[in-house]
């Protein structure tokens, strides 16, 4: 099954899965210092999305369009997922 996706159903020996759909964003940072730095990243949003396993701490804000998300870090690779709908897809053998 792909990324994201779960079991729906199993009718009549077909099998259906219900998975988000929406934009995924990746972030991939490395600073140059030796120690690490903070990071304030503000991410543009979707209306009406929702965001799929956002990295811990992060701040959803709705309202504002955005979520932000504030570490230390040195080296860091970020993925946002939003899911913007849902779908139902006939699984292929």
């Amino acid at each position: 099954m792909q990324e994201g996706a779960r079991l729906f159903q199993v009718e009549a020996g077909n099998l259906v899965i219900e998975r988000q759909v929406g934009p995924s964003t990746r972030y991939k940072l490395k600073s140059g210092a030796d120690q690490p730095h903070t990071l304030w990243l503000k991410h543009p949003r979707q209306n009406g999305a929702k965001l799929i396993g956002p990295p811990k701490g992060t701040e959803d804000n709705v309202g504002a369009g955005s979520a932000q998300v504030h570490m230390q870090v040195k080296e860091l690779e970020l993925r946002f997922r939003e899911a913007v709908r849902l779908v139902r897809i006939p699984a292929r053998a």
